[in-house]
């Protein structure tokens, strides 16, 4: 948790090598320099006084790093959990359809076909106050459980994006992907 708190303050993470350590950087010339404008003035210094009184913004901001980064362990696992229910679910649930094709044009563009290439029916709605990127990986993914395939064909050009691993996620086994989209 202190490293991931560290990292927060350091700088966004997982932006690019360009950014990291600017905020480490950043925080180490603002205490260098409230120190040396204090040392000017005084001769001795109460650590524990300075830190209280004169870096109160700094105790803030790196209070703030450690809170969020026990939100985001939280979530995290919290996540984990809710995933492992659904493959949990996925492993019980018997099997409604033989085989079920996910067509991922990129981001969050989806068509669900099923073995004989024909449309899978929309049985579940779309929440209309929802965030659509969010919904829509919600409402693949509902569809996905509602089919219950015995064997997922994922043909993406995106192997790596977030829904679809976390469609494999869930499938496990069941799952396989494909960089190609199917001729039918």
């Amino acid at each position: 948790m202190i490293a991931e708190a560290v990292s927060l303050l350091d700088g966004e993470p997982g932006i690019g090598e360009i950014w990291a350590g600017v905020g480490r950087e950043r925080r180490m010339r603002k205490l260098a320099t409230r120190f040396s404008v204090y040392l000017e003035d005084f001769d001795r210094l109460h650590l524990d006084g300075f830190m209280r009184f004169r870096l109160s913004d700094y105790r803030a901001e790196v209070y703030e790093a450690a809170e969020t980064a026990v939100e985001e362990r939280l979530m995290e696992t919290q996540y984990q959990e809710f995933m492992s229910l659904l493959k949990s679910m996925v492993e019980w649930q018997e099997t409604r359809t033989p085989a079920v094709h996910v067509l991922h044009s990129g981001g969050f563009a989806f068509r669900l076909l099923d073995g004989e290439m024909r449309p899978l029916e929309d049985d579940v709605d779309a929440d209309p106050d929802s965030d659509p990127d969010e919904e829509e990986e919600s409402l693949v993914v509902s569809r996905l459980l509602a089919a219950s395939p015995g064997q997922l064909y994922i043909h993406t050009p995106e192997p790596e994006s977030q829904v679809i691993r976390t469609i494999i996620g869930i499938f496990g086994d069941r799952a396989a992907l494909y960089p190609d989209m199917p001729i039918h």
